[in-house]
């Protein structure tokens, strides 16, 4: 801990003038409260965990990632004694999966239990190799969404340094990884994104190996494995401990996800892309464009049925009757932006036609009433989209609009147009008038379908600001009150259309929503 206060990086250092104590001390388990527990008095960090974030975003995990390559950094520094201290046997060691074996016993599913002794049996077999080429050092070794600790939106520092060993440096990062699986933002389906970006994030500031990225799906496997393992052995210990459980049903999912060898070989490599296809912002490690790699997790039971269906329509099959429903008379491709809002259709427009590169598709508005659906931003996008396309019975894009405050824990998030409705755009002020942190980031998220039952795709744009008194024109929404933190001191009210469409969230997830046109070439509605 004092290596890092060192470095600059905020963690819980001892306080001077405090020694180690035992006290005793509730524990989970009333059959053996109180407990007798080491004591050591620390410095106060401030903040809050990210577990706390309900609206967790992909570039927060990215950033999560690059502060742990400092923290990797700075423990690399350690000197000679520190070291050795940290040559201990540790049960949650990854070098010691092996030893997992003896509490393979308390799975309880035959299926599960089998699953676990396959990626022991794997890990025993590259063992050798790994030992023999890996870097080593002291980890931090528990780096969750429990023990990062975010302020004003960014990751302020780390927490909880009681599983520190001295071990492969690697198992640093597939620790994250594992537990950025579990995370709020992987919670509805998007695992696999979570963890390449905790890496993309790492790899950016503590570059790994080709062979400890050669074993990344394996060492993150194994670090999901003595997650349910030891938990399974500890609550047949304290069944009082429910807290054993918390993570048992999403780490068992991800590691089912990771362990299908359906898709091992997709897996490595989107690994392999998150650590060669790394861009920022200005050079700015903690706006890592984690674009290419946001996408939900395949369905389990045929990981690769959309894409192989896809990729079997574009190259083999001619195009259907039902494609040239599609088409308009002049042989351009129909789409219905599903908005009642005439100035977002002018704005679509003009964005996917700049460049001077229009598509050969004709767009169209249409106001649908739709259900009020509530959850977390992506799955109300794609819910919202598949019923449009249902409703209008071909290729339909809807977009989803979210201001979210730092301060408020990410509220009014995909809730603003009722709260603007509500509130009015001094009310939405107002909402931050108790509070000095006036940060915050608008989002949208377009969704595309092809048409009624095809699959939904979604585009992310995100532009980081303020929220300040209304300036502007006031004929767009919440625009008045947002000053992006690129737009020179102006509000979006107050800038020129094409300068807004050139950092406004809405326009980063058009131009991405574009470029997916142009790769597709429409043969999508196949």
């Amino acid at each position: 801990m004092n290596q890092l206060k060192k470095d600059g990086i905020i963690a819980p250092f001892p306080r001077d003038g405090f020694e180690l104590a035992t006290h005793y001390f509730p524990v989970a388990s009333k059959a053996n409260s109180p407990f007798k527990l080491v004591l050591r008095l620390l410095h106060w960090v401030e903040g809050y965990p990210m577990s706390s974030i309900k609206l967790l975003t992909i570039e927060s995990l990215a950033e999560a990632g690059s502060f742990l390559g400092r923290v990797c950094t700075s423990l690399d520094a350690l000197d000679d004694e520190a070291v050795e201290l940290g040559k201990r046997f540790h049960a949650w060691d990854g070098r010691n999966t092996n030893e997992l074996n003896e509490f393979v016993k308390c799975i309880d599913n035959d299926e599960r239990k089998s699953l676990v002794q396959n990626v022991i049996s794997e890990f025993e077999k590259y063992k050798p190799v790994m030992e023999a080429e890996f870097r080593k050092g002291v980890l931090m070794a528990d780096f969750n969404d429990a023990n990062i600790i975010m302020n004003s939106g960014k990751i302020s520092g780390v927490i909880d340094f009681g599983d520190c060993v001295h071990s492969w440096r690697v198992l640093d990062a597939s620790i994250a990884m594992a537990y950025a699986m579990l995370s709020s933002y992987a919670k509805p389906e998007h695992s696999l994104a979570a963890a390449a970006a905790i890496l993309r994030g790492f790899h950016h500031v503590y570059p790994l190996t080709d062979g400890e990225r050669k074993h990344l799906r394996l060492l993150v496997a194994v670090r999901l494995s003595c997650s349910v393992t030891l938990g399974a052995y500890s609550y047949k210990q304290n069944p009082e401990n429910k807290y054993l459980l918390l993570h048992a049903k999403p780490a068992w999912r991800a590691l089912e996800l990771l362990w299908n060898e359906c898709q091992q070989e997709d897996v490595d490599k989107l690994f392999c892309i998150a650590c060669t296809s790394i861009s920022t912002k200005d050079n700015d490690p903690d706006h890592i464009d984690c674009a290419d790699i946001s996408f939900p997790d395949p369905n389990l039971a045929d990981p690769l049925n959309n894409s192989r269906s896809n990729i079997a329509m574009k190259k083999c099959l001619p195009p259907s009757k039902k494609v040239k429903t599609m088409l308009n008379k002049d042989g351009n491709f129909s789409v219905t932006f599903v908005t009642g809002n005439a100035n977002k259709l002018e704005e679509l427009k003009r964005m996917i036609s700049a460049g001077g590169m229009p598509l050969a598709m004709q767009l169209r508005n249409c106001k649908i009433d739709l259900p009020e659906l509530q959850g977390h931003p992506d799955d109300i996008a794609k819910h919202k989209c598949a019923l449009a396309a249902e409703k209008v019975n071909g290729a339909v894009i809807t977009e989803d609009t979210s201001l979210c405050f730092t301060a408020l824990n990410g509220l009014p998030g995909p809730y603003v147009k009722w709260f603007l409705d509500d509130c009015g755009r001094d009310g939405l002020c107002n909402l931050l008038a108790a509070h000095d942190d006036k940060s915050a980031y608008a989002q949208t998220i377009v969704a595309f379908s092809a048409g009624a039952g095809k699959d939904v795709k979604l585009f992310h744009g995100k532009t980081i600001g303020k929220i300040v008194r209304p300036r502007g024109k006031h004929d767009f929404g919440w625009d008045p009150i947002f000053q992006p933190d690129e737009g020179e001191g102006l509000t979006y009210a107050e800038m020129e259309k094409e300068g807004k469409d050139a950092i406004s969230h809405r326009g980063r997830a058009f131009q991405k929503f574009k470029a997916f046109l142009q790769d597709e070439a429409i043969n999508m509605t196949v």
